[in-house]
C-alpha cells in the first residue's frame, strides 16, 4: 500500500500545481480581456501594440501588457509540462492500484475515510468519488490513451477534450481491443468518420467518475478531422 499512497501524494502535488497554473492563466486572460484601448477593443493576447503609424500605443500600459503576455506564454508551456506529468502519474497510480488485492484496498480506503486528510490528499480526491483510495480498475475502465494536445477551435476542443485526460473508451474501442491490436491506436482511427458522432469516455484522474463526451469528426481550419493528438499508454 505504500506505493499506492506515494503515488496518490505525487498526483495530488501535480494537481495542485496544475490548478495554480490554470488559475494564474485565467486571471491574466481576464485582465487582458478587460483592458480596453482607445478603439474600444480589448487588448487581449494578440492585438497589435503599435498604432497605424508604427509607434508604440499610448492608450494602454504597454509594459504591463507585455509582461502579462510573456507570463501567459510561460504558463502555457509550464501547464503543458505539468499535464503531461499528471497523465504519467495517474497511469502509474492505476498500475500500482491494480497490483494490490481488492480486499486490502478496501481496508485502506475505509481507514483513510475515517481519518482527516492532509491538504495534498484532499486535492488528490477533488475529482474522485468519495475521496478514498483508488480501487483496482476493471479492464473496461483502464485508460488506453492520453490526450496530449488539443487545438483551439477544433472538433476535439469543442467536444471538451483537453490535455491530461485519460481515454477509456473511444466509440467501440476500449482497452481490450487496443491491447489485442498490439497496443497501438489503429482501432481508434477506424472509429473516425467525418460527420459521424462518436462517444468518448474520459477520466480526469484515478478515482474520478468517467465522463462521456460527444465528438463529431469534421473539417476545420486545421489538419485532420479531430484536432487532437492521442498517445497510447
Amino acid at each position: 500500500m505504500e506505493a499506492v499512497a506515494a503515488k496518490r501524494a505525487d498526483v495530488a502535488r501535480a494537481q495542485t500545481r496544475r490548478d495554480a497554473l490554470r488559475a494564474e492563466a485565467e486571471a491574466i486572460a481576464e485582465e487582458l480581456g478587460t483592458t480596453v484601448g482607445a478603439d474600444g477593443k480589448p487588448v487581449g493576447l494578440t492585438s497589435r501594440l503599435v498604432d497605424d503609424e508604427g509607434f508604440p500605443r499610448a492608450d494602454v500600459d504597454l509594459m504591463r501588457v507585455r509582461t502579462l503576455r510573456h507570463r501567459a506564454h510561460v504558463l502555457r508551456t509550464d501547464l503543458r509540462a505539468v499535464e503531461e506529468e499528471l497523465s504519467r502519474l495517474v497511469l502509474e497510480l492505476h498500475e500500482a492500484a491494480s497490483k494490490v488485492p481488492k480486499e486490502l484496498l478496501a481496508e485502506y480506503e475505509a481507514a483513510a475515510s475515517r481519518k482527516p486528510q492532509p491538504q495534498a490528499a484532499r486535492a488528490s480526491a477533488e475529482a474522485g468519488a468519495g475521496g478514498g483510495a483508488p480501487r483496482a480498475p476493471s479492464e473496461d475502465e483502464r485508460p488506453f490513451a492520453a490526450v496530449r494536445d488539443v487545438a483551439a477551435g477544433s472538433p476535439a476542443g469543442r467536444a471538451g477534450l483537453r490535455p491530461g485526460l485519460m481515454v477509456t473508451r473511444f466509440g467501440d474501442v476500449g482497452y481490450a481491443s487496443v491491447r489485442a491490436a498490439g497496443g497501438g491506436l489503429g482501432p481508434v482511427a477506424g472509429q473516425v468518420r467525418e460527420g459521424v458522432a462518436v462517444q468518448v469516455v474520459v477520466l480526469e484522474s484515478l478515482g474520478a467518475a468517467p465522463k462521456t463526451l460527444t465528438l463529431t469528426p469534421a473539417r476545420w481550419a486545421g489538419q485532420g478531422l479531430l484536432g487532437c493528438f492521442l498517445v497510447p499508454v
